[in-house]
């Protein structure tokens, strides 16, 4: 935007507005310096470990402070892989519209439901799949709530979740990229979600094979998934808890369920598809410290709590995050970004452009700390590689050739690097032609790095 540039027109880009707008806000107050990006992110996980002990000390005080402090050590404990990914921002709106809708429990306002519907809204437009919880919610109310039902929950709900998405759609059409925004939703998104783990493209019955056997695993956390039903069963078949903190444990179960569902969606199943999964489970097996009645023998009463300390100890990824905290260790990306970047604020001049030919190796970040123009609409480049007898990628190859010619980049960055992911399987390559054709005949190689390039052009005189 401050180069006159916008996502989807000028920037082939596959996630929706609301990505922008979480990470713009962030970028802004934090300058996109590391250290304060790094206290945003704990800023958050406060105020998500906040409203979750919020609403779950109305279970149990002792379950609600675990749940937090588990789901941050968790959360920490993945590594810096998983800080401000988008399903851990969704937390921050899921968990608003959940305190909200507990409210209308006693309060029937048209308002209510309508700013749960709006924190849902805010969620589907970072990931629209986020939604299924809210699918889980209405239905609760429902139950809860029919006379009433249509008026004064249903409506006022889709109406707010409806005006985020509304509103990016102006947006959209406001910068002239409605357009682009649909041609990438309808065109490419079906593509890359036929993209698995190890972005093999899959199809047909092959893939829902997939889907069902990444889905049995439960992401590794089958200890956690043992100790939340133990967890529920003491509340829900053990314990004298009233309707309501029963109900919040049955809605808690159903949103566990939908947010493990929700990996599907994207087809392949990255830690962080996995977050908010692990985030309910966790709460639910915080429910083995509630206290049960005395009259149960203690071996009885001690066995949840047993579970709970054995899944801790074989589980939560404390020492990982210790380590973290003692460790200053650079990864290869972080040196190729620091080398990147300085040779770019040596050599780049002014109305100089900049082609990355990368996808995960470090070149937007050098292109970002060095206040870097890109060449082409195209800050990644293995859109090119899948799908390719597809009429659609092929003009997207057909495109990038034509700005890259049209732009003639100073400099062109090609990540070598073995670890970099390549698409594989049926209709993949890791050939393209024309791009060859332009690195041989008005490139030359000025630096070699450890596992990248930099070409620079020619001078043609």
């Amino acid at each position: 935007m401050e180069h006159g540039k916008v996502p989807y027109r000028d920037i082939f880009e596959m996630n929706v507005p609301g990505t922008y707008l979480a990470y713009s806000i962030i970028g802004k107050i934090t300058r996109y310096n590391e250290l304060g990006i790094r206290c945003a992110d704990l800023l958050i996980l406060l105020v998500i470990a906040i409203l979750n002990w919020r609403w779950m000390k109305r279970i149990d005080s002792r379950c609600a402070w675990f749940g937090s402090v588990a789901w941050s050590f968790s959360y920490l404990g993945i590594g810096p892989e998983m800080s401000l990914q988008r399903e851990y921002l969704i937390l921050l709106p899921l968990l608003g519209a959940i305190l909200i809708l507990d409210l209308k429990t006693q309060n029937q306002k048209f308002w209510l439901s309508f700013a749960a519907g709006f924190c849902f809204g805010l969620a589907g437009t970072i990931k629209p799949h986020s939604l299924i919880g809210l699918v889980v919610l209405l239905a609760f109310q429902y139950v809860e709530n029919r006379k009433y039902y249509i008026r004064r929950i249903l409506v006022p709900t889709l109406i707010g979740v409806l005006l985020p998405i509304v509103g990016f759609g102006i947006w959209l059409y406001a910068i002239g990229a409605y357009r682009d925004f649909f041609d990438i939703a309808m065109n490419y998104w079906p593509l890359y979600t036929h993209l698995n783990g190890q972005f093999e493209t899959i199809s047909g019955m092959k893939r829902l094979v997939y889907l069902f056997q990444k889905m049995r695993t439960f992401a590794g956390l089958s200890l956690w998934v043992a100790a939340a039903l133990i967890g529920s069963y003491v509340v829900l078949f053990v314990t004298s808890m009233n309707q309501l903190q029963k109900r919040q444990v049955s809605l808690l179960l159903f949103l566990a369920l939908a947010y493990t569902i929700y990996p599907i969606f994207a087809g392949q199943f990255f830690t962080y598809h996995w977050l908010l999964y692990l985030f309910f489970i966790i709460q639910l097996s915080s429910l083995c410290l509630v206290k049960q009645p005395g009259e149960l023998r203690l071996a009885q009463r001690m066995f949840p709590v047993l579970v709970l300390l054995f899944v801790i100890f074989t589980s939560l990824p404390v020492r990982i995050f210790f380590s973290m905290l003692t460790s200053h260790s650079s990864d290869t990306r972080e040196e190729r970004v620091n080398q990147i970047s300085d040779f770019l604020k040596e050599h780049i001049a002014k109305g100089d452009t900049v082609q990355p030919l990368d996808w995960t190796g470090g070149t937007i970040h050098a292109l970002l700390r060095s206040q870097t123009m890109i060449a082409t609409p195209f800050i990644y480049d293995f859109h090119f590689y899948h799908h390719v007898s597809n009429g659609y990628i092929q003009q997207l190859r057909k495109r990038f050739i034509r700005d890259l010619q049209n732009s003639k980049p100073r400099f062109i960055l090609q990540v070598t690097d073995e670890d970099k992911p390549w698409p594989s399987g049926a209709d993949t390559t890791r050939e393209f032609k024309e791009l060859q054709s332009i690195l041989d005949e008005h490139y030359k190689i000025v630096r070699k790095g450890d596992g990248y390039l930099i070409y620079q052009i020619e001078d043609t005189g």
